[in-house]
């Protein structure tokens, strides 16, 4: 505790009593050791760097968003009493006049769902059609 206070410039024995430090003074020397000794916790483990560390939460949150929105879609499939779910490739054309490619055609539970150009949203398609 003394070299804490001998870096900060610090006599120990100042007070007007020459008492030594007050209780005040104590505490804080001993919550800046405990802050030292964290510090070097943190850095053997790795967590000095929390730039880095957020941008790997964010690439982690987003990955489970995905995670989740594809397990929402598996879940949805997995409920419906009667599906059929095929391979598609066929030509559509949009309101707006422009084609695509269908990736699957997608019935379920007595409704034919419309065609998209990729499975996920074809399911996401159906799921909001049948949500409504």
């Amino acid at each position: 505790m003394n070299d804490i206070y001998r870096e900060f410039g610090v006599d120990v024995l100042r007070d007007s009593e020459n008492a030594g430090p007050t209780g005040a003074e104590m505490r804080m020397a001993e919550e800046i050791a405990r802050f030292r000794a964290e510090n070097i916790h943190l850095r053997r483990a790795g967590m000095d760097r929390p730039a880095e560390l957020r941008a790997e939460i964010a690439r982690l949150r987003a990955r489970v968003e995905v995670l989740e929105r594809d397990a929402s879609r598996y879940q949805w499939l997995k409920n419906r009493k009667w599906m059929s779910l095929q391979t598609s490739y066929m030509k559509w054309i949009r309101k707006d006049s422009t084609s695509f490619i269908a990736s699957h055609d997608l019935a379920a539970d007595g409704t034919q769902y419309a065609p998209y150009e990729t499975l996920d949203e074809t399911i996401d398609a159906a799921m909001k059609e049948a949500n409504s």
